[in-house]
């Protein structure tokens, strides 16, 4: 197999293999966790980021749907322990999602500046 062909073929499985890793990252924004389901070392992967600004934009974005993708699960899975009554999920949506519930610290003192040296001078 003559250079070309072979740098093509890598080029064609890398792609694949990017494409993929992006697929597990919308699912599974956690490097380790994704490169482990898309069978690419992290050192592979961070490898990739170093060498192409296009897929490590790519992956940025896959990183943040997948984040958004887990919260999304979170919060129905939270509403789902709401709707069974269970306090403290209940105490937690309101303290979140409500100023009327949110835990508040009232700080109050005084505030004295000395420098070290007189800045008129």
């Amino acid at each position: 197999m003559n250079n070309k062909k072979k740098q093509k073929t890598i080029a064609r499985r890398q792609k694949k293999e990017k494409t993929l890793l992006l697929e597990c990252f919308r699912k599974m924004p956690v490097v380790e966790a994704a490169c482990a389901k898309a069978v690419v070392s992290r050192a592979t992967y961070y490898r990739w980021r170093d060498e192409d600004e296009e897929f490590a934009r790519d992956a940025d974005d896959a990183i943040a749907q997948g984040a958004e993708f887990i919260s999304d699960m979170a919060e129905t899975q939270q509403i789902a322990l709401i709707k069974d009554k269970f306090w403290p999920a209940i105490r937690h949506w309101l303290e979140h999602r409500s100023s009327k519930y949110a835990r508040k610290v009232n700080v109050q003192g005084e505030l004295d500046i000395h420098f070290p040296y007189d800045q008129a001078q």
